[in-house]
């Protein structure tokens, strides 16, 4: 068991306000997801969007991991794991083409 999920797992004993936090950071990872997309899109430099898109990625990611971490805390259930998952994957496939394009335009 990794560091962070097994100090979660003590603490949540303790706060239960975790779960709430938990929430709150996935919340605005996944936000972020199609806010940068958007404000890369608006930017006059196609390595300025590129740049924005690497942010949304990395959104993406940390969002991935948290859910992984929901699901290690049994805060969601497999089945909704599953779903959200497969759908966060996708969009990290999708951003990683779309700069993969970018880039070729580019150079």
């Amino acid at each position: 068991m990794n560091l962070h999920l097994r100090l979660i797992k003590c603490l949540i004993n303790f706060l239960v306000e975790e779960k709430y936090n938990l929430v709150s950071q996935m919340r605005r990872s996944i936000c972020s997801v199609p806010t940068n997309i958007v404000e890369g899109h608006s930017s006059l430099s196609t390595k300025g969007f590129i740049r924005f898109l690497g942010i949304a990625r990395a959104s993406a990611s940390e969002y991935y991991y948290q859910l992984i971490l929901s699901r290690d805390l049994n805060y969601i259930d497999l089945k909704e794991f599953d779903f959200l998952a497969t759908e966060i994957k996708r969009i990290i496939k999708m951003i990683n083409s779309l700069i993969d394009s970018l880039h070729k335009k580019s150079f």
